[in-house]
């Protein structure tokens, strides 16, 4: 089956596209309503105190069902959904701690390319998700190099201090 909208190939039986959001040919679920009955009046009030009877509400009782997605191919795509953005937001921290300090950016990193791994799994959420993954392993790289860069600029200055040192005594 494919979207009448964009062309995207769809499983059957879904309300919306997954790629553009339009809603597709899916028959409307029968609806379950009460026709409206008038509220019975209420009976003289007993001598002990103020106890209405033969109140209850007559209007769906208890027809009404929501139409969302009620477990379709959405079902538990709030944890894969909370992964993809999670991966994506440490993707991009992972970058601005490449240049602040880079070993946390080097973790943010990691913590980034498994959430995102995780976020792949829902298709709607695969464009945010692969963002994330991609960001992450730009930040690893980065970080790494930031991390061989100070290494080489440490061994480097204890040697010249070493040097200076040694001439001076």
């Amino acid at each position: 089956m494919y979207c009448a909208h964009c062309g995207t190939e769809i499983t059957e039986g879904i309300r919306f596209c997954p790629n553009c959001g339009q809603p597709q040919g899916a028959p409307e679920p029968e609806q379950n309503y009460q026709p409206y009955q008038e509220a019975p009046q209420p009976q003289e009030y007993q001598s002990q105190g103020y106890q209405s009877q033969g109140y209850q509400s007559q209007g769906y009782n208890g027809g009404y069902q929501s139409q969302g997605y009620q477990g379709s191919q959405y079902a538990g795509g709030t944890q894969s959904n909370g992964m993809a953005i999670a991966g994506l937001i440490l993707g991009i921290a992972a970058l601005i701690f490449t240049f602040i300090f880079s070993p946390v950016g080097l973790i943010l990193a990691i913590i980034g390319m498994v959430l995102s791994a995780k976020g792949r799994k829902i298709e709607y959420m695969r464009g945010m998700a692969t963002a994330g993954w991609v960001l992450s392993i730009i930040a690893l790289i980065l970080n790494i190099i930031a991390i061989i860069v100070m290494v080489i600029l440490l061994v480097a200055g204890a040697s010249l201090i070493g040097g200076l040192l040694g001439s001076v005594f």
